[in-house]
């Protein structure tokens, strides 16, 4: 019974991200098969490369897979469809906002509503990075200075992972074997692995305890267990996979920026967030935590400017606590309120940690290495709380 449980935890776990490395795959196979840079050899390559990742896709899940890749076609011709919009935003007949609406709609509600239950969570993250990303390019790419162009367009919705235009992968060479981009993909496939064979069904385990763990441990303890492997699990996927994204893409002569910077060295919450997940960071500092800052400075001038921070700060975090429930709601038409309540909890806790040591750091200077070091033990722990707890 246990090893059946076992087999179950890791075909959750490992469904989504096999179907995930196809789609994040073919885009890459389809630039190198396009572009005149590349050889016949590294066609034929990528080719096989690609065709083994769909074989074993297929084998394990079936339509699934061919349906996500018609699905991939689907935001192709939909990121070509909205490009004709940019000269629209540039002349100011359509707003950024109406045009987030529309991205959302229809790279992610649509999916959703179409083929329910088909288009699952991997297709349904593709689509999530893809309408922020063509936001971005909308928005920088409205300034007149810039010329865009359809394929330039598809090449960084739909390829480069990235989804913040200023901070995209820069081109460095041609497409060719880069022996540190091959390390990094191994790097990336060996976190997915021990995510999805170990660190999954563990979590899954601790998540309903048998009663000896319970007497071992007490209930407590199993909390803090789980809300431990639970976030190192999240962690091994996500840093998995960007890693694996960005050995790919120096495969194809670019140089892509890191996605994660060693959050759980982090000694602050406002450092931890700096490290997390830094292009969706990078995206809400640049299109909703600047502009909300600006804006609340220039309608309460005399506020202080810690104040303006900390208000535009807390508003961020809960607009991305609903841009998880968006997300979670295409995936299964239910409201994952917890989510909000989540990014809630942890924008109050930053606004009110920058908020103390802002007032004590003044006044209690000699102090400072002491507070450190107990705020990184607090930090941490209700980091993990919150984790297990939600």
């Amino acid at each position: 019974m246990t090893h059946q449980l076992h087999l179950s935890a890791i075909a959750t776990a490992a469904w989504p991200l096999l179907v995930l490395l196809v789609l994040r795959l073919a885009p890459i196979v389809a630039f190198v098969c396009i572009t005149s840079a590349s050889s016949r050899t590294r066609r034929l390559a990528a080719g096989a490369a690609f065709a083994l990742v769909f074989a074993v896709a297929w084998r394990s899940f079936g339509p699934i897979v061919l349906v996500s890749l018609i699905g991939l076609g689907y935001y192709a011709c939909l990121t070509l469809g909205l490009y004709f919009f940019l000269p629209l935003v540039r002349q100011k007949q359509i707003t950024k906002g109406a045009l987030l609406l529309l991205a959302s709609i229809f790279f992610l509600l649509l999916p959703a509503v179409a083929a329910p239950g088909l288009s699952g969570p991997a297709f349904l993250i593709v689509g999530f990075d893809a309408t922020l990303s063509f936001y971005s390019y909308a928005v920088e790419y409205s300034n007149p200075r810039f010329t865009p162009t359809r394929a330039d367009c598809l090449m960084f919705v739909l390829v480069d992972p990235t989804i913040v235009v200023l901070e995209r992968s820069r081109r460095v060479a041609a497409p060719a074997l880069n022996v540190q981009g091959v390390l990094r993909i191994l790097l990336g496939i060996a976190g997915l692995v021990l995510a999805v064979s170990i660190l999954a069904p563990l979590s899954l385990a601790l998540s309903e305890p048998a009663p000896v763990l319970l007497e071992i441990f007490g209930r407590y303890g199993v909390i803090a267990v789980f809300a431990i492997v639970k976030f190192v699990t999240e962690y091994a996927k996500h840093s998995g996979l960007a890693s694996l994204q960005i050995g790919l893409m120096r495969q194809i002569g670019y140089v892509t920026p890191e996605r994660y910077a060693y959050p759980i060295l982090a000694t602050t919450p406002l450092d931890f967030w700096r490290r997390w997940n830094i292009y969706l960071g990078q995206w809400v500092k640049r299109y909703l935590y600047w502009p909300l800052a600006l804006r609340i400075g220039r309608i309460w001038r005399r506020m202080p400017s810690v104040v303006v921070n900390g208000s535009a700060a807390l508003v961020a975090f809960i607009a991305v606590g609903a841009m998880h429930v968006a997300y979670g709601y295409t995936e299964s038409f239910r409201l994952p309120v917890g989510w909000l309540l989540w990014f809630t909890f942890h924008g109050v806790f930053m606004v009110a940690w920058a908020g103390a040591q802002h007032y004590f750091g003044a006044r209690v200077p000699r102090a400072a290495m002491i507070v450190s070091a107990a705020g990184r033990a607090c930090f941490l722990g209700m980091l993990f709380f919150s984790v297990g707890y939600w």
